[in-house]
């Protein structure tokens, strides 16, 4: 237990076909007070935390609004999730839009700036890319990308927000 947190339960699974009813199942079976879920297919989980009736809170991170917003899956199975989300910097957008006519997804920005340092230290140095990954630092169109710093526990500087899911949209906390 660390500063009144007990991990009960962790899950993984790398079948990029998974509807995730057997996880959802086990988890509703255990009856922790939270559920803290990563996944790149937040609809197939939504659907079956929705299916199984799981009224587990539940904490994600902001690729549930892909989900919503791209994907188009009802609130309706949403309704209770709790998520956090980074806005991306009004100049990525727009830059974005320019170029492609269209609004970047969420995690485009992170991508681009993924790609960018990683192209940077490629550069710096062919023969190790990690060696010149740790000599990348840039202003980046979020904000400064430091990978120079030994203390990497704060990368991501922004200010995130809190949300919870209802069926009309998102409600800030």
């Amino acid at each position: 237990m660390e500063k009144g947190v007990k991990v009960i339960a962790e899950e993984c699974t790398v079948d990029y076909s998974n509807d995730y009813r057997t996880l959802v199942t086990k988890a509703k079976a255990v009856n922790p007070d939270l559920w803290l879920v990563t996944t790149s297919l937040p609809a197939n989980f939504l659907r079956a935390r929705y299916e199984l009736k799981v009224g587990i809170p539940t904490l994600m991170t902001n690729v549930i609004i892909d989900a919503l917003e791209v994907e188009r899956i009802s609130r309706e199975v949403a309704v209770g999730v709790y998520f956090t989300n980074w806005p991306q910097s009004e100049k990525f957008i727009n830059s974005f839009k320019t170029l492609y006519d269209t609004h970047p997804i969420i995690e485009a920005e992170n991508s681009y700036e993924a790609v960018r340092s990683l192209a940077k230290a490629f550069t710096d140095n062919q023969e190790d890319v990690l060696v010149g990954l740790r000599q990348v630092k840039y202003q980046g169109v979020g904000g400064l990308v430091d990978f120079t710093s030994s203390n990497h526990t704060q990368i991501n500087k922004a200010e995130a927000k809190l949300y919870r899911v209802d069926v009309s949209g998102y409600t800030e906390f």
